[in-house]
């Protein structure tokens, strides 16, 4: 069980997570206001603003997580939380053309909610000539080289190279369309400025919520001619044979992947870690494979066409699959057979292209490691919070 770090003024509670509203500190202070009424007027901020709660040092606030909740109104921001898109799927119309990489977290909040730095740092890149584009980029202060991109902001009053705080007003959500606010975990590129690009990095496992839900993986395995979008097979309803790509749905769920109230569309939402094999009848493992999304750096250097194609080396679009609406289809259709099997974080790159199932596979001996035959796909999802959920498929090899 998760504990949260409850502190009112100078007093700390620790307390179960998800009891905050059976559970209570008492002290007659009161953290000073940083703002009037009307978000008017803001003081000017010059040490990190004290949260009525402390999310507790492992993590960040959410960036409308205001100082001056108290614990009543920081539960209810817990229990609305959605958040429609994650890290690492897909986004767009669900056609290639259209899809792209998605690089943090959509958070959905109404235009006009008040936003809240989540670290102190100085801002390195300003872009306010987009209406609903606008964004900050904070580069941290006790971590240099990484930072946080806000996005979809506005009426925010910072200039570039400023120093600002955690907790310390930033502005409001300003977006057209489902109204929310974009929080991207970013990197220092290694060969751009800040200005120029950034890597993003996957962020989900830096903020605190609740979660008891395993991720869900669709009931399929797509087998694809390798580098084509021609299925061949859907589970073993055809024998497969050569070079094959290796295609499944999958998504998280849980409270913060589903809405609230109705936004016409439904989360995109990965799980933070992926792990799959191939056993023959006998049970022996004759491949297997994991992949870590807190390892996948996306490149992102404000061009959408390099994003289209980072995301077309491990995604296939959903309107190969389905008839359903792509802002319906919660499901990110990944190419696991190209899930490459890293120890650090790195970027995508062409050469994960090929890598894929190759049933033709002969050992050092010249025997064939995949005779004819059925051998059973086994893929395990595991979210950031640990829940787990493992689901095997039969796929059938004629070579």
């Amino acid at each position: 069980m998760k504990l949260l770090l409850i502190k009112v003024s100078q007093m700390f509670c620790l307390i179960p997570f998800g009891l905050l509203l059976t559970v209570s500190c008492s002290n007659n202070s009161q953290p000073t206001p940083i703002d009037d009424d009307n978000g008017n007027n803001r003081p000017e901020v010059t040490a990190p603003v004290p949260y009525l709660v402390e999310v507790g040092p492992d993590y960040y606030p959410f960036p409308h997580h205001a100082p001056t909740m108290n614990a009543d109104q920081y539960q209810v921001l817990l229990d609305e939380l959605f958040i429609i898109n994650g890290f690492g799927n897909y986004q767009g119309s669900g056609d290639f053309e259209s899809m792209y990489m998605h690089d943090g977290l959509d958070i959905v909040l109404n235009n006009g909610t008040d936003l809240f730095f989540i670290t102190n740092g100085t801002v390195v890149k300003i872009l306010d000539h987009l209406a609903g584009s606008k964004m900050l980029i904070v580069e941290d202060e006790t971590n240099p080289n990484f930072g946080w991109a806000y996005v979809h902001i506005d009426n925010f009053d910072v200039q570039l190279g400023q120093k600002v705080w955690r907790g310390q007003y930033l502005g409001e959500v300003s977006f057209y369309g489902i109204e929310h606010i974009h929080l991207t975990r970013v990197a220092k590129h290694p060969s751009l400025t800040w200005s120029e690009g950034y890597l993003s990095v996957e962020p989900s496992h830096l903020f605190l919520f609740h979660d008891d839900e395993a991720p869900i993986i669709g009931s399929s395995v797509y087998s694809f001619m390798a580098g084509t979008d021609q299925i061949i097979a859907q589970n073993d309803s055809s024998p497969v044979f050569g070079s094959i790509d290796l295609v499944i749905p999958v998504r998280e769920t849980g409270r913060y992947a589903e809405s609230v109230e109705t936004t016409g569309a439904k989360a995109r939402w990965l799980p933070k870690v992926l792990t799959w094999n191939i056993q023959n009848e006998a049970n022996e493992i004759l491949l297997d494979r994991s992949f870590d999304f807190e390892h996948l750096y996306i490149d992102f250097d404000y061009n959408y066409d390099y994003l289209r194609e980072q995301a077309s080396i491990i995604i296939k679009p959903p309107q190969l699959f389905t008839g359903v609406p792509w802002y319906l289809e919660g499901f990110t259709y990944l190419m696991i057979s190209r899930l490459p099997q890293i120890d650090a974080p790195r970027t995508l790159n062409d050469n994960d292209r090929l890598l894929h199932w190759d049933t033709q596979k002969l050992n050092s001996e010249g025997d064939a490691v995949y005779p004819n035959g059925r051998y059973k796909l086994t893929i395990q999802a595991i979210d950031t919070n640990g829940n787990t959920i493992t689901q095997s498929m039969w796929i059938e090899v004629q070579n």
